[in-house]
């Protein structure tokens, strides 16, 4: 029963973390389309928006969960990365390059650091 929990915790904090994205990187499409923003800032853009909607979702979980922040937060992070790979490489022909891994690195530290504060900072919190 207990991992059925897990799953339906991961689940949304997941669709939480890809909602946020989705909300945040509209957002930024209509700043640029309706300003005069340019257009180079958008690798770094959404690669920010990206690992701050990990690090909700992995502090969403962990706060849920309340045990093992780092590595839940990892997995979180981990299990966010698996679609965007998958999309990458049916986009570009290859899933894995020097710039993914990089990403792909700051994004499992921002998992960690989500799951570390969603332990520690709603340790508090009741269930």
């Amino acid at each position: 029963m207990e991992i059925v929990k897990n799953a339906i915790r991961y689940g949304k904090g997941l669709l939480m973390g890809y909602l946020l994205a989705t909300i945040l990187l509209a957002g930024y499409a209509a700043l640029l389309t309706y300003t005069s923003v340019p257009e180079e800032g958008m690798p770094l853009c959404t690669m920010v928006i990206q690992m701050l909607s990990v690090l909700a979702a992995s502090t969403s979980v962990t706060s849920q969960m309340r045990k093992q922040g780092l590595k839940n937060g990892v997995l979180v992070a981990i299990l966010y990365l698996i679609p965007i790979m998958f999309m990458s490489y049916l986009h570009q022909g290859e899933a894995f390059n020097v710039k993914f891994l990089i990403f792909g690195l700051l994004m499992l530290l921002m998992g960690a650091i989500g799951g570390i504060v969603g332990v520690n900072f709603f340790q508090n919190k009741k269930e």
